[in-house]
């Protein structure tokens, strides 16, 4: 039997870093995304798992036994499992502890994951995953994150949604709200790679050594979020986000990226997700020229980058 799971990506557009200390974040949806093929068949408890990148081109290919619960890595020799492949067993057990029954040892398993995205662009190949093997394991998408990885989680509720959310995390319990969020400005957004995919376990394990937000900041932060999720103008929505930068400079301790690296740019930059590199979100009709004789050569519009 032959199940199809897809998730799409995410974006980050405000909350960055603080959603992890309760502020009020907006995250939206990517047209671009993950799908998870899985067929299952007649046999004694092996599990295959194929992934491809957005070109088809195979990253990880492993199998796994079942045995009891566990999932034991099939290794050549004395070779380790490389840390994607225990990531993933990581995943698969914590499901199986949800849901005893997803997987049985009469049975095997042909996983084939294909990423629609560059995995350099930082668009949720982890959260993706999660919420497509919460779908085939009919658990929990939430308790499976929280057992499996840090963070705020709010990549993978957004996977599940599949719209833009607002996001917050209530005495480190996941609170969200479906918003639709597709400002009449869109046309003059445009979100450019910089091809310094950061590492989020790393930066989030940073951020965490850093002195604590203040409750203004915080406050700060779910009130932006709020004024842009209503804002319908450009120009006000461009203060909101010089705004946010100013306040996230002042915690992270960097100069914002426009400072740093664009001073001559004519309109306005916002870092998205992990600062200093993926993608940012910059304003108005000279972006696209201005970016190209930088050297970056994807900028994307807003249409071809969020899921409407």
């Amino acid at each position: 039997m032959k199940q199809t799971f897809f998730s799409h990506g995410k974006l980050l557009l405000t909350g960055e870093y603080l959603v992890l200390d309760g502020a009020k974040a907006l995250a939206i949806p990517t047209q671009k995304g993950q799908e998870m093929v899985v067929d299952a068949f007649a046999g004694s408890g092996n599990i295959h798992w194929t992934a491809k990148d957005c070109k088809g081109n195979i990253w990880l290919n492993f199998s796994f036994i079942l045995a009891e619960g566990e999932l034991i890595p099939i290794t050549v020799g004395n070779l380790k499992p490389q840390e994607e492949v225990l990531v993933l067993r990581r995943i698969i057990e914590s499901a199986l502890a949800f849901n005893p029954d997803f997987l049985n040892s009469q049975t095997d398993y042909e996983i084939v994951n294909h990423l629609q995205f560059p995995n350099d662009w930082g668009l949720g190949s982890s959260s993706t995953l999660i919420a497509n093997i919460a779908k085939w394991a009919e658990v929990d998408a939430m308790q499976l994150f929280f057992n499996s990885f840090d963070g705020s989680g709010y990549d993978v509720a957004l996977a599940m949604e599949a719209q833009a959310i607002i996001y917050q995390l209530n005495s480190d319990k996941p609170n969200w709200e479906v918003k639709n969020f597709n400002p009449p400005f869109v046309n003059e957004l445009f979100f450019v790679h910089l091809g310094q995919k950061q590492n989020s376990r790393n930066e989030i394990a940073n951020y965490k050594t850093k002195a604590k937000p203040t409750p203004y900041q915080i406050e700060k932060i779910s009130a932006i979020t709020n004024q842009i999720l209503e804002c319908q103008n450009l120009e006000s929505f461009e203060k909101l986000i010089l705004e946010h930068e100013h306040i996230l400079s002042e915690i992270l301790n960097v100069e914002p990226i426009k400072e740093r690296l664009f001073k001559t740019f004519p309109g306005v930059i916002k870092s998205l997700g992990a600062w200093g590199g993926d993608f940012i979100l910059a304003t108005g009709n000279e972006t696209k020229s201005y970016f190209k004789e930088k050297g970056f050569d994807t900028i994307l519009t807003w249409e071809e980058m969020v899921k409407i």
